[in-house]
């Protein structure tokens, strides 16, 4: 019987569909963040004029969150993972972040991406797998 909630749960979800979001992240967020992971680099602070970077594990953390509630969403495990930061991301601005189903079989296969200003700021791409005991349910 989980067996097949598993399967169900999967079979409503089909390769190509997506979620796109867009946040804006500010300094509080920032100092939130640094406070929470211990990362006080002074880049992502506003200091003598110069504007805030986001940290990439931020970055990170907001995509897992979209893989982990919304696409494909509870019971979702990354069990791997390759990403690249092209491009500076800054507090203040609006960030497009985007969820792509590549694969949906036992491993399911995602690529997301995070635009700021027409500019890719976070690429990659993810495996993950789904927690057998979990249903789809918030």
């Amino acid at each position: 019987m989980k067996l097949f909630r598993v399967l169900y749960f999967l079979s409503s979800f089909k390769k190509g569909d997506f979620i796109k979001e867009v946040r804006i992240i500010n300094q509080l967020d920032l100092d939130a963040f640094s406070k929470l992971t211990g990362d006080h680099n002074q880049i992502h602070k506003n200091l003598k004029g110069n504007r805030p970077m986001i940290h990439g594990a931020f970055l990170n953390s907001i995509v897992a969150a979209i893989i982990g509630t919304k696409l494909p969403g509870n019971g979702s495990i990354v069990v791997s993972q390759n990403f690249k930061f092209p491009s500076k991301c800054f507090a203040n601005d609006p960030i497009e972040f985007y969820v792509e189903l590549l694969d949906v079989r036992k491993i399911i296969q995602v690529h997301y991406k995070c635009t700021q200003n027409n500019n890719v700021v976070f690429k990659g791409d993810a495996k993950l797998i789904m927690n057998k005991k979990m249903n789809n349910v918030e």
